[in-house]
């Protein structure tokens, strides 16, 4: 990923930022990512002095960026177009400290670090309450949201499904299978699907 942005910096035409161009990197940076730009490109008028410009897209990872620029010329014409500045992005990823199991939780396994961002998947950097790993994770591994997933049984585990309706309550035997995030979803020996909420190692099913 870092590729782009060197071989950009290597073309010729390359010049150092300018002011207006790095105003409107950091102003394009997504919340919580900084930013180190250089290598600017103005191919169609490289003797342009650039007086406004604007990012074409948020930047949230490092990669090569289009502008929409104006200025002026030496000789005093107005002169506009799309340049090109190199990006590297940096934010807070959660890197994991030891390996972490299928279904293990993620809460005491990770800590905030710096890094370059330069995954196209959205990066984690805060956990949700009792947090466990989607699949088998390795230390050192920068968490994306699809390696997370909300504290809940394993897909194929056997669970108690709690029914509550009015002041009934009753308790059945079902078996987990993958729900929308946030909630845990199980099948009846009946064949009813139910979904509700994951409390105290039990799906509770509320039922209206």
């Amino acid at each position: 990923m870092l590729l782009l942005p060197l071989l950009l910096l290597s073309l010729p035409g390359a010049t150092p930022l300018p002011a207006p161009v790095e105003q409107a990197l950091r102003a394009a940076a997504a919340p919580g990512v900084r930013i180190q730009a250089s290598g600017f490109r103005l191919p169609a008028a490289p003797t342009c002095a650039v007086e406004e410009a604007q990012a074409d897209h948020t930047l949230t990872r490092s990669e090569p960026v289009a502008l929409h620029v104006r200025g002026h010329l030496p000789n005093g014409e107005t002169c506009s177009g799309t340049g090109w500045a190199s990006v590297r992005a940096f934010g807070n990823l959660l890197i994991l400290s030891v390996p972490v199991a299928a279904g293990g939780a993620l809460e005491h396994a990770a800590r905030l670090e710096e890094r370059e961002l330069t995954r196209l998947q959205p990066a984690v950097a805060e956990l949700p309450s009792g947090a466990v790993a989607s699949r088998a994770l390795a230390a050192g591994s920068a968490l994306s949201r699809f390696d997370v997933r909300e504290a809940g049984p394993n897909p194929g585990a056997m669970v108690t499904v709690v029914l509550h309706h009015g002041a009934l309550s009753l308790s059945q035997e079902g078996r987990a299978v993958p729900c929308s995030r946030g909630h845990a979803c199980a099948l009846l020996p009946s064949g009813r699907r139910v979904e509700g909420a994951w409390l105290d190692g039990r799906i509770v099913w509320e039922v209206p």
